[in-house]
């Protein structure tokens, strides 16, 4: 564990401080106890309110496998209860301890993140085996370089846009604070996200409202074209919507009211379509279908003005830059994950495989080689065919072999015709990249 930073250890002193106010002068934390109260607010507040929690991680530290006695644990708890109140406490009680335990095993590094909470890759092991683990981290890396690298190309290309600058610089000055912020971790990228999401809706909602009033609009324009040509981009669409992967990722950040997840998953891929569908729509009104670049944005600023190329462009780098740190911190975590490198917040190992993680996206986009559309193209054709067919296998592994009582419950949504029309469909698309690669499709396609 590394030494406390300044600014954690004056959070440590506060900590303490609220200890020693409510439970007597004498309360004393190791340097340790004070990096993992310093790091979680929700381990400090929880901990503040139940001491005698505090007391049991010391006598009883979290240990790898311990969720296999949750069971008789919480038995253990329910002998003394007698009516529904006091069982509702109890439960919530529980829930909140074990979750204590699994944040303080982890800031710790007493457990791995595998052994505290599986990444897909993870999960596909345990429940698919090793070979569909590591297709599931292939997907993974495949689609995360695909998409880091299409991130710094587009990025390059905006601020090329806006500034007049090379594309190579410009791709140099968003790598800086987007790597860095990755570099801090699961809290500064959610507080980042928080902050920049709002102005991106801010800024769309001014830029679809300044398309529709504008007098060169014109909505037929989203009638043209042949529905044959929505085919090429159908790989660009998967790639889109291929968040699997981040679930994960999201539970960890849900991890002390799970019960929100489903919705967050809802509300955010609905967002997600919103944004993909008002942007193109907004363009292709605007300008029609020849006269969209690749980055979208930049033809529809040109088409609303000054003001409207600025907001545009600073909407999509906004855009790019939230898709960076949700995708790079799903791949750093799942390296971590799949090669057992234990705390994933130690400075210099996180740093490693950062740099495993950023780099040769970069250098991919910094030579050029690579356009933004290509990235996401070929990005979406592999991980597509793997995240549509290896999440049900973990799903029906789970569902046979699980050790966990589901929060929530699919239904329908997991019909078994519907998991082989997903998987059909998908490897269609597949079918079809290939097909474009050896130059077998009709000229357009």
């Amino acid at each position: 564990m590394s030494p406390l930073s300044a600014a954690l250890q004056a959070q440590a002193q506060q900590v303490v401080q609220r200890f020693q106010e409510v439970h007597g002068a004498d309360s004393a934390f190791s340097e340790q106890e004070q990096w993992v109260l310093a790091s979680s607010d929700f381990v400090s507040d929880a901990l503040l309110a139940q001491p005698a929690w505090l007391a049991t991680l010391r006598e009883q530290p979290p240990a790898p496998g311990e969720w296999q006695h949750y069971a008789a644990w919480l038995q253990d708890e329910l002998e003394e209860v007698r009516d529904e109140a006091q069982l509702m406490r109890t439960l919530r009680l529980f829930r909140r301890e074990t979750l204590v335990r699994i944040a303080w095993a982890q800031a710790q590094g007493l457990c791995s993140t595998e052994e505290t909470l599986l990444q897909l890759s993870g999960l596909a092991k345990r429940y698919v085996g090793g070979l569909g683990a590591w297709l599931m981290f292939a997907s993974v890396c495949v689609n995360s370089v695909g998409a880091l690298t299409a991130y710094m190309t587009g990025s390059g290309k905006l601020l090329q846009s806006l500034f007049g600058i090379s594309p190579a610089l410009g791709s140099l000055l968003f790598f800086v604070p987007a790597a860095g912020v990755l570099y801090l971790g699961l809290k500064a990228i959610g507080r980042g996200e928080k902050f920049i999401s709002i102005g991106m809706v801010v800024m769309l909602t001014a830029l679809v409202a300044a398309t529709l009033l504008k007098d060169t609009t014109q909505m037929r324009n989203l009638l043209d074209g042949d529905w044959r040509y929505m085919v090429p981009v159908f790989n660009v669409v998967v790639f889109c919507f291929s968040a699997q992967y981040i679930v994960p990722e999201m539970a960890r950040g849900f991890a002390d009211k799970p019960e929100q997840l489903p919705k967050a998953i809802i509300v955010g891929m609905a967002v997600t379509f919103i944004l993909l569908a008002a942007v193109p729509m907004s363009v292709i009104a605007l300008s029609g279908l020849d006269g969209i670049s690749d980055v979208a944005t930049i033809s529809w600023g040109q088409a609303l003005g000054q003001w409207a190329f600025f907001s545009a462009n600073i909407f999509a780098l906004c855009a790019m830059l939230t898709s960076y740190w949700g995708l790079g911190g799903s791949f750093l975590t799942n390296i971590f994950d799949k090669f057992r490198l234990g705390n994933d917040e130690l400075p210099l190992r996180r740093f490693g495989v950062l740099l495993l993680v950023v780099v040769p996206p970069f250098a991919l986009a910094y030579s050029g080689l690579v356009s933004f559309v290509n990235a996401l193209y070929f990005a979406g054709v592999f991980s597509g065919v793997i995240l549509s067919i290896m999440p049900m296998l973990i799903l029906r592994g789970a569902r046979k072999h699980g050790d966990q009582t589901p929060r929530w419950q699919c239904n329908w949504i997991t019909h078994p015709l519907l998991q082989i029309s997903i998987v059909l469909l998908y490897l269609a698309s597949a079918v079809y990249a290939i097909a474009s690669l050896l130059g077998y499709l009709p000229s357009g396609w």
